[in-house]
């Protein structure tokens, strides 16, 4: 689920689900409720019309753009915050709120959830964030309406308002679409600074709903930090002397693996986008001598392309998450590739060489595509690693391979598909860390 808060209400609340606590709920007493914002003294009841009201409320944001509603808070006749009602009937109210949403709004609605202990009682807050899939719609019994908030209070889309909400969903998703071309486009054009022999992996991001970020000096310095130790999270052979460095581009942050501002050759780069979006590169040097490599042949190690995968998502979806991004992300993966015949090979001692079934790749492939939520990708987990095990599937299918070997199906870690020495000990420790399996 996204942690998102309306941007006008970050100076009070934090830029994130996660910061709220007791002391920035009272923060809002004085505050009038909005088109971004509701407060509801008590929690819904259990009857038919306060399941169909629950509904509505989460529609009617979900369509006006995304907002915010804040339950145990008392408010005055016109909308204002005056105190603090905590609820004391105790259950599982957040539980119930997620099957009312999903069993009586259309298309699914995406939004987030806490609880939050005070004296006396709980508190509770529903984030709806901007939904690309609007107009959402809203079921009771017969009955289909499309509910959207204006000012304080609700009203119903007209039908020419709803073939508009219409129109406008799939032009959003033709423009994403737009966008994560021209990433491809830019990741490409970030790889041709390489040498011939250096084979590319090319994996762009874009969000549903943009963010936005500011750009200073200490976000460049702060994000070098975050950025840098996400790309070794997870281990690989090919990237652990690598130094990573970002600097100011237009509209974006450059992040590449050397001090050098102009350097004859990138092993890693890419760009992040202040909205969100984003690509990184890296590179492999497929010539002759390395271990598992046949003599005349250029060979990309599939352990590597996995590990640079997971590292990569994982700071894609985290940069987007951290601009206020929301809504699900579509994620894209290319492998380019010299002017020679292409190998997948394997990297263990004990097995070296082309994999069992692999064929030379010996033409350029389309980028493959995937949808997913930005949470399961920027955090490590399981639902990252399944994410990764669809992307390189998809990838390694080109040369007759029909799944990556270093992830099975229930999305757990085989040990027989990493490097026993170099890099099994620390994927096996980042499994441990982050509740994944192995196998």
């Amino acid at each position: 689920m996204d942690d998102w808060i309306p941007p006008r209400l970050r100076a009070l609340l934090g830029s994130s689900l996660r910061e709220v606590g007791v002391d920035e709920i009272n923060r809002l007493v004085g505050l009038s409720e909005d088109g971004d914002l509701e407060f509801k003294s008590e929690i819904y009841g259990r009857s038919d019309g306060e399941k169909r009201e629950a509904a509505l409320d989460l529609a009617c944001l979900a369509n006006a753009g995304g907002g915010l509603v804040v339950f145990g808070l008392d408010e005055d006749g016109e909308g204002v915050a005056t105190a603090l009602r905590p609820d004391i009937s105790g259950g599982d109210f957040l539980l119930w709120l997620d099957q009312i949403a999903a069993s009586r709004i259309s298309p699914l609605l995406s939004f987030s959830t806490i609880r939050i202990e005070t004296e006396g009682g709980s508190l509770y807050l529903a984030s709806v964030p901007p939904s690309m899939r609007r107009p959402h719609s809203v079921t009771s019994g017969d009955t289909l309406r499309f509910p959207i908030r204006a000012g304080r209070h609700r009203r119903y889309l007209s039908e020419s308002e709803i073939a508009d909400h219409y129109g406008r969903r799939f032009e959003a998703v033709a423009e994403r679409s737009s966008h994560l071309d021209q990433l491809i486009v830019e990741g490409r054009t970030f790889a041709s600074r390489g040498e011939e022999r250096w084979i590319w992996l090319i994996l762009a991001l874009v969000p549903d709903v943009p963010g936005e970020l500011r750009l200073n000096g200490r976000l460049v310095s702060d994000w070098q930090e975050w950025v840098s130790r996400r790309l070794r999270d997870f281990p690989c052979y090919n990237q652990r002397n690598a130094r990573y460095s970002a600097a100011v581009g237009f509209r974006s942050i450059v992040i590449h693996d050397s001090i050098d501002s102009h350097p004859t050759l990138y092993r890693m780069g890419g760009e992040l986008k202040l909205d969100g979006r984003g690509f990184l590169v890296f590179g492999y040097l497929g010539g002759d001598g390395d271990v598992g490599a046949s003599a005349g042949s250029l060979h990309l190690y599939d352990e590597f392309v996995v590990a640079d995968l997971i590292n990569g998502l994982g700071v894609l979806a985290e940069h987007a998450r951290r601009t206020g991004s929301s809504g699900e992300v579509e994620v894209a993966a290319q492998i380019i590739r010299p002017s020679e015949p292409l190998t997948l090979n394997q990297y263990r001692g004990w097995m070296p060489g082309m994999l069992p079934g692999s064929r030379g790749l010996v033409q350029d492939v389309e980028p493959v595509r995937r949808t997913f939520t930005i949470d399961g990708s920027a955090d490590a987990g399981p639902e990252q690693v399944g994410n990764v095990r669809l992307l390189a599937g998809d990838m390694f299918s080109a040369f007759g391979v029909a799944e990556p070997l270093q992830i099975n199906d229930r999305f757990q870690l085989i040990e027989a598909g990493f490097h026993a020495a170099d890099t099994w000990p620390g994927a096996k420790n980042w499994a441990e860390r982050n509740g994944v399996g192995l196998a």
